[in-house]
Formats: C-alpha cells, structure tokens, sequence
C-alpha cells in the first residue's frame, strides 16, 4: 500500500495568525459587551452600570471608541490574546449575584454577564471559525 501526498505543507505566517485571532477576540468582545449590556437589570437607579460595561483587549477596547466609559476603568489583560468583558463598578457583583440585606434577607441576583457568556458561546465559536478559515485560505 502506497500513500501520496501532492501539493506539500503550506507556510503559516504568524502575523496573518495573530491578526485572525486579534480580529476574532475584538469580535467576541463587541458581541459580549453588547449581549451583558442588553441583559442588565433594568432597575438599577442611574444606568451607571450599564454604561460602564467595556470589552478589552491588550491594546483595544469599546472604552478607546466610548471615552465615557473609562470613568469606570476595569482592569486590562495581561495576555495578548485575551478579552475581559466587565466593568469596574464597586456595586457590581451585588447585582451579578445578589447579596444579603442589613435585615437579614437576600436581594435577587441578576446574572447579566453569565447568561450573555452561556447563551453566545456558540456564536463565540463561530466568530473564530470565521477569521480563522480566513486565516488558514490566505496563507500560502
């Protein structure tokens, strides 16, 4: 039995793989943001939280375009290919989780960023499929 392989290995640059993989995270954060955004609680008292909440990469982010947004500035990645969706609110994980009350009771949790992080996981998939079938018919 004989194996043939024609055409050889192609090379894969990796510029061209870390701008797939930039884009692809710049499009992931775009569709979080907006996804938390649209799921926050609606009866926060001043919209604060809603308008703090940033997508960033190491060098990019929806603050960069919305200067009103960094009055809350949350914390950057510290890896290159890595997107944070978040804010810097203090009060934000009472509203993400709930918290107890002085009385002794328990105000409603309100999973804004999870429910947007489980329900757009297969889109996430398909925004690095999307850059990265680019990526793999562009090398030579």
């Amino acid at each position: 039995m004989a194996v043939s392989v024609s055409g050889g290995f192609r090379k894969l640059e990796p510029e061209k793989l870390a701008t797939s993989m930039q884009k692809s995270l710049d499009a992931v954060g775009i569709l979080l943001e907006g996804e938390v955004i649209s799921r926050a609680n609606e009866n926060v008292d001043t919209g604060r939280h809603k308008g703090s909440i940033t997508w960033k990469t190491v060098d990019r982010g929806s603050s960069m375009h919305n200067p009103a947004k960094t009055e809350d500035e949350q914390s950057k990645p510290s890896q290159r290919f890595e997107v944070h969706v978040g804010t810097a609110v203090h009060y934000a994980p009472h509203l993400e989780y709930g918290h107890k009350t002085k009385g002794g009771g328990h105000t409603k949790a309100y999973p804004h960023f999870r429910s947007a992080f489980d329900a757009n996981k297969a889109k996430a998939v398909k925004i690095f499929h999307k850059y990265f079938s680019k990526f793999l018919g562009s090398s030579t």
